[in-house]
């Protein structure tokens, strides 16, 4: 019995050193890049951003709001975000190249009641999808600015939603930059936070972010648009440019019995006439392009496009598929039958906003999706966009 507790002890002890040993070589190899920026300074840092906003928008509550929160902010609860992403990495890094092993687990561990059981998730797929378990704490820096954002732009700001398209002809100068305001006030606070995730978790998250910009900015975007803000940047382009509103609402009134036929559709692909089989024709990627309204970020909004688009082809196939001796190559779409199928899909989903949603990609959305598919069925919508107010009822 002696002698099994003592080995148990020696294994345990071994097993200790090895770990020790593996921390240690962790620790040097990432050293300079853990340190690479003087995170005892973060909340100065980040103070000079905020003051900067003060001075870009003199007339805004929400860089005011969040200058009285940093001065205040007590860092005692910073440390842990800082330490959970260095032992995230440095359990990526130690993690066996494949495991396989995923069980559900029944156990828990019971923590006392006055202390907040945070969930740690080292499944996480990368430091991003880590990240947001950090959002969802009241003790974190900057999900705190963000909510205070979010409360402090949308109630200095809110009285616009009550001034319709007709009333804002009334005050039309007054709002002509309304939308212009917003959007440079949206993309300073959004600078903010991308330098104060640096400044607050330091060099090894800023290598993370240099290796993937995109997928840090898109991350972020994902928190600080929220409904409240998204419904306020749509409005304030909405009543900023009323006339470009209403011409299009009553377009796709007098258009709303448009065929594909009227738009010279290629008879291969005028789905909206029965085959006796399949009369959905272009509805599922009609109904797709209508859930853009119900989606606030530009990646999100470029993901509906892209899967209406798609939709498309899908829908083509599934009309013709009962007739298999169709020759293929008369399924090919060419530029100008696919941009007159997406009118007329554009026309049929009714939606009145669509180009206010199409600005809000493109004001918001990283540069570097004006490059591939994804910028080509952007293009492509905004052609629709114009071609729709030219058609004739």
């Amino acid at each position: 019995m002696g002698n099994s507790q003592k080995g148990n002890k020696s294994i345990k002890q071994e097993y200790l050193k090895l770990i020790e040993k593996k921390k240690r070589e962790y620790f040097k190899k990432n050293e300079a890049v853990i340190f690479a920026c003087d995170i005892r300074k973060w909340k100065e840092f980040v103070l000079e951003e905020i003051l900067d906003a003060i001075k870009i928008h003199p007339d805004a509550d929400w860089p005011k709001a969040l200058e009285k929160a940093c001065k205040s902010w007590k860092t005692v609860n910073d440390n842990k975000y800082r330490s959970n992403i260095v032992l995230f990495d440095y359990l990526q890094e130690s993690k066996p190249a494949s495991n396989n092993s995923s069980r559900l687990r029944r156990t828990i561990i019971k923590v006392p009641d006055n202390i907040e059981n945070e969930q740690i998730d080292f499944e996480a797929t990368s430091i991003f999808d880590f990240l947001n378990g950090h959002f969802d704490q009241s003790t974190h820096f900057i999900a705190n600015i963000i909510s205070i954002f979010h409360h402090t732009f949308y109630t200095k700001n809110s009285y616009i939603l009550s001034i319709s398209p007709e009333e804002s002809y009334q005050c039309s100068s007054r709002l002509l930059h309304i939308s212009e305001d917003l959007i440079k006030e949206t993309k300073t606070f959004i600078m903010i936070v991308l330098q104060t995730m640096i400044y607050y978790y330091g060099g090894l998250l800023a290598k993370k972010m240099q290796e993937n910009p995109s997928q840090m900015y898109d991350f972020i975007l994902e928190k600080i648009i929220s409904q409240e803000v998204h419904s306020l940047l749509l409005h304030a382009y909405k009543i900023s440019r009323p006339q470009d509103y209403l011409n299009y609402t009553m377009k796709l009134q007098s258009l709303e019995n448009i065929t594909c036929s009227d738009l010279q559709i290629d008879p291969m692909f005028c789905l909206d006439k029965p085959n006796n089989v399949h009369i959905n024709g272009y509805g599922y990627a009609i109904e797709k392009v209508k859930e853009i309204e119900d989606v606030f970020t530009p990646m999100k909004k470029l993901e509906i496009i892209g899967y209406a688009t798609d939709m498309i082809c899908g829908s083509v196939d599934e009309y013709w598929k009962d007739m298999p001796d169709i020759d293929q190559n008369k399924l090919v779409i060419d530029g100008d039958n696919f941009l007159s199928i997406y009118i007329y899909i554009v026309i049929k989903s009714g939606v009145k906003d669509l180009k206010g949603h199409i600005w809000l990609i493109t004001q918001l959305a990283r540069s570097g999706i004006q490059n591939g598919a994804m910028g080509y069925y952007l293009t492509t919508l905004e052609a629709c966009l114009i071609q729709v107010e030219t058609l004739n009822s």
